[in-house]
């Protein structure tokens, strides 16, 4: 794409905004208008329409992407971290089922998916599509957790005894110095806990991050280094979550316990490696709006200190193996939460493996680690085409282009200078890719696993014919 400037010509794939800054435009000015009220017609269109939404979104996801008119179907898919527009569709409805079936009796959104109305004609609807892609998940999601349309109190209420802190005076980062993040938390909680009553440490853990939920808090007395444990307190937690659910399941633990032992004058400090939790209770998210509340009711003043996980802080850690064990009591699990199903909806209901097999591989083994590696639009862009395999610099792809350019490789005459051949066949190019990758790669995944050196390699073997 070109932008006519001053009389100057800027080509507006290769500098400029980054991928992932021109994907949340996209998501922000394009797909908000097609996606609204997606679940009221998406789940009625027939094939050709459904094309239609494809072949629009393809054209964003170009020029997103920077690769050429032509590449494998999936690979500006891929390149993006956007599903295609079907797997969109499908996500919409079942998202939409979900929340209409959390909100109270009385609103439209659940009447609509709870009243059966007869149907005159033999076409899917929003409530059959969802039904039948429910099948699909593998997992029980009927214990829904209502959704909270308004919280008891105002976002801008506030309470004289509760104090909230985020961060740790003397740790600016997570990767930080071990032994340095450990002595400045210790001295905080020392520092903190010499004017209260009790310290509780909370934590929640679920299994791969999502499954089988547990929470707990441990109540201590006494210093950071040697807490004196007075009780421990466990619950299983949901069988679809998060540990951010959990952790403010253990939050409510301890209000709990403090609603049952403590008198007005109590002052407890209670410290939580989650960061998120004091961040949302500081900014009075509608998220957790029942826990500022319950909060606020508690008898006494209340410190919540976040504190670095992993630190080796020996409460934290007694919390964390508490939570670990609250995963296996036997109990009826709490309801899902909303977010929590839509989550468990992005991770199941994906694209199948595409039809041409270059995308497929040569995706293989991407991770946000590696993508962070390359810094520059120019450097992703150019990354973005060799995936695809259609990049001027191929031979045979330049050929498709003009016709007359010769399509053989340049180093050892082979009758297609294609991606594949660059990188995996040609014997002309093997010393240089193995000084690259420190291995001959056999399969077009190492462009993902090694971006950077991909990058490299193509600047010094392919780019410089």
């Amino acid at each position: 794409m070109q932008k006519q400037h001053s009389g100057v010509t800027i080509t507006l794939a290769y500098w400029g905004w980054k991928r992932d800054t021109l994907k949340s435009v996209y998501l922000t000015y394009i797909r908000s208008i097609i996606d609204y009220p997606a679940p009221s017609w998406q789940p009625w269109l027939c094939p050709s329409n459904t094309k239609t939404l494809e072949s629009a979104q393809n054209k964003a996801l170009g020029r997103i992407s920077g690769q050429h008119v032509g590449s494998p179907f999936g690979s500006k898919n891929l390149e993006t971290n956007t599903p295609t527009y079907q797997t969109i569709i499908n996500r919409n409805c079942i998202k939409a089922q979900e929340k209409g079936l959390r909100l109270p009796s009385d609103h439209p959104r659940n009447i609509a998916f709870t009243t059966n109305v007869p149907q005159r004609v033999r076409r899917l609807s929003c409530r059959s599509k969802a039904k039948e892609l429910t099948q699909q998940l593998g997992i029980d999601i009927t214990n829904r957790k209502p959704i909270t349309l308004f919280p008891d109190t105002a976002p801008w209420d506030d309470s004289s005894n509760l104090y909230i802190y985020d961060t740790v005076p003397g740790v600016a980062k997570r990767t930080d110095e071990q032994a340095s993040k450990r002595a400045a938390t210790i001295k905080r909680i020392d520092q903190l806990a010499a004017d209260c009553d009790y310290v509780i440490y909370t934590d929640g853990s679920a299994s791969q991050g999502r499954l089988n939920g547990g929470a707990a808090a441990v109540i201590t007395i006494g210093t950071a280094e040697s807490p004196h444990v007075i009780t421990k307190l466990m619950e299983r937690g949901r069988a679809l979550t998060c540990s951010y659910e959990e952790e403010a399941c253990a939050l409510e633990l301890a209000a709990n316990w403090m609603s049952e032992h403590c008198a007005p004058n109590t002052k407890v400090l209670i410290c939580t490696d989650s960061k998120s939790i004091c961040q949302k209770l500081n900014g009075n998210s509608i998220l957790i709006a029942d826990l500022r509340q319950h909060l606020f009711s508690v008898p006494g003043t209340i410190t919540i200190q976040w504190v670095p996980g992993h630190s080796d802080i020996p409460g934290n850690e007694l919390a964390d193996e508490a939570a670990k064990d609250a995963t296996t009591i036997e109990a009826t699990p709490h309801p899902i939460s909303y977010s929590s199903v839509c989550s468990y909806i992005d991770q199941m209901i994906v694209d199948k493996p595409f039809a041409h097999p270059r995308p497929n591989q040569a995706y293989h083994g991407k991770s946000k680690k590696q993508e962070a590696r390359i810094t520059t639009r120019a450097d992703q862009v150019l990354l973005a085409c060799l995936r695809s395999g259609k990049h001027k610099a191929f031979r045979k792809y330049q050929h498709a282009l003009d016709g007359f350019t010769d399509p053989s490789c340049p180093r050892c005459q082979a009758p297609e200078h294609t991606l594949e051949h660059w990188l995996l066949e040609c014997p002309g190019t093997r010393e240089a890719v193995y000084r690259s990758y420190g291995f001959l790669p056999t399969h077009l995944g190492v462009m993902s696993s090694h971006t950077k050196e991909t990058v490299a390699l193509s600047r010094a073997t392919l780019l410089a014919l």
